[in-house]
């Protein structure tokens, strides 16, 4: 894909104007925008609405950013101790009866200031 001189034109449909200092990060998944600050804070925003859903504090100024939605690991499903698969023999018995609790959506990572970098949960 290439972009020609001519023929698109770009127009500003929309300003993110919440975070207080330079943004220093942006990460999007199919229905929210993730904004990272030098303020130490990272939003998270709806794209139907434009409206912040979250403001997480870092505690530091958070350089850069991560979105990983795709990510379901052991400690969610059960997995990590056979429990998500049903026993053999257990006459139908199904998977999600087995889970502890529902997966996140994932997880969002942050570079911050001070060297740290932090995982937070999605969900």
């Amino acid at each position: 894909f290439q972009l020609t001189a001519e023929g698109y034109d770009f127009e500003c449909v929309y300003v993110f104007d919440q975070h207080k200092s330079a943004i220093t990060g942006i990460d999007m998944s199919w229905s929210h925008l993730y904004t990272s600050s030098d303020d130490g804070s990272i939003r998270v925003w709806c794209l139907t609405t434009y409206s912040i859903q979250r403001t997480l504090h870092a505690g530091a100024r958070v350089k850069c950013l991560y979105v990983d939605e795709a990510h379901e690991d052991e400690e969610t499903t059960g997995k990590a101790e056979g429990r998500g698969q049903a026993a053999a023999g257990g006459g139908g018995m199904e998977d999600d009866a087995l889970k502890v609790k529902e997966p996140p959506c994932g997880y969002m990572y942050c570079g911050l200031t001070n060297g740290y970098v932090q995982k937070w949960r999605i969900g």
